[in-house]
């Protein structure tokens, strides 16, 4: 009866070794040949290796979150470049046809002015026909 209770401290121990991140077998041996309290003492004071390694697997997430977030906020300026990029060019291309509509509607406001305006013959002074290239009245040359 006395060492199934050995053993059953022995496996306790084991078990408080397997909670803390060190090998179960080696500290349920370690029990059974020193005494289970003086095992469970040292594992005890011993450093909690599962804390450790949390800690670890925390830090590596931590860095792959920086590491997404930094490559994400560099995708993003790029693009962000791209957009702003692609709008100066589509509004340099609105000012320039506002600026070739603004010169057209001008010449077509000018060319009707100029048209309407009657001409008269330098040498007898006679009116003039648009498109006459010769004075009806005296036949001279028209500039």
């Amino acid at each position: 009866m006395g060492a199934l209770i050995w053993f059953g401290c022995c496996a306790g121990v084991a078990y408080y070794a397997s909670c803390r991140g060190r090998s179960w077998v080696l500290w349920g041996l370690l029990a059974v040949f020193i005494s289970p309290l003086i095992a469970a003492i040292v594992l005890a004071i011993l450093r909690d290796k599962s804390v450790d390694a949390n800690i670890a697997e925390l830090r590596m997430g931590q860095q792959q979150m920086h590491d997404r977030i930094s490559a994400d906020e560099q995708m993003t300026s790029q693009r962000m470049q791209q957009m702003e990029n692609a709008l100066l060019s589509h509004q340099a291309q609105h000012a320039q046809i506002a600026q070739q509509q603004a010169q057209s509607i001008a010449q077509q406001q000018q060319a009707p002015q100029i048209a309407s305006r009657p001409r008269f013959c330098a040498n007898c002074g006679e009116p003039l026909e648009p498109g006459d290239t010769f004075c009806a009245q005296c036949g001279a040359k028209v500039e």
